[in-house]
């Protein structure tokens, strides 16, 4: 009887230990993500030194195939990208730019992503108080602009207001610079201090 149970016990050690071992494998043998196509998403410059970028957008080329490559524009410079077809989409803290673009048919309504919150280390902060600084994503009209990915940029835009972006938005930075970052669409709605970053310049005020 003890016989039997050692043997009992063996085969039931050998398969948990086939199948934690082909999990491993599964995992290490996972076919890279195929690459769909570049979005190209045109960001101010304040947005684009925080570092929140490559880290969500990393995770979004593994789930959808679509890489993002981010062009800093300056906002007097927006209606001339647009006009070259030079971007699919537009990531700006500027609604009246966007009402524009809509209003004359270049892009679709904004769909509003996140706002800034906390300090970033390196940088100071002018708070102003409007909620029309919220940051959003505008895709252009393909319709208009034929170069333009429309299809990869409107995912894109819905995945960023999906929970797995709203998510890492709002925990971006909380370990590094102990307070939040970002908030979320659904959190930054009633957030009405908004900071617009700029670079410390080493010996600025005394301080470095």
């Amino acid at each position: 009887m003890k016989k039997h149970l050692g043997a009992i016990r063996i085969i039931c050690l050998t398969g948990l230990m086939f199948f934690f071992i082909s999990s491993l494998l599964g995992c290490a043998l996972k076919e890279p993500t195929e690459i769909k196509g570049t979005i190209r998403l045109a960001v101010t410059e304040e947005l684009s030194r925080t570092g929140l970028f490559p880290e969500l957008l990393s995770i979004f080329t593994d789930e959808t195939g679509w890489q993002v490559e981010t062009i800093v524009i300056e906002p007097d410079s927006v209606l001339e990208q647009v006009e070259t077809g030079a971007v699919d989409a537009l990531f700006l803290n500027e609604p009246l730019i966007d009402q524009i673009l809509v209003s004359q048919g270049h892009a679709t309504p904004r769909l509003d992503v996140l706002f800034f919150q906390n300090e970033v280390k390196g940088m100071t902060a002018a708070t102003t108080v409007s909620s029309d600084l919220m940051y959003g994503i505008t895709v252009l009209n393909s319709s208009l602009h034929p170069a333009i990915n429309e299809t990869g940029a409107l995912e894109l835009s819905n995945w960023l207001a999906g929970q797995v972006a709203q998510s890492i938005i709002g925990s971006y930075g909380l370990k590094e610079r102990r307070g939040q970052l970002f908030a979320p669409v659904e959190e930054g709605a009633n957030v009405c201090k908004i900071a617009v970053w700029y670079e410390v310049m080493e010996g600025q005020d005394g301080s470095k």
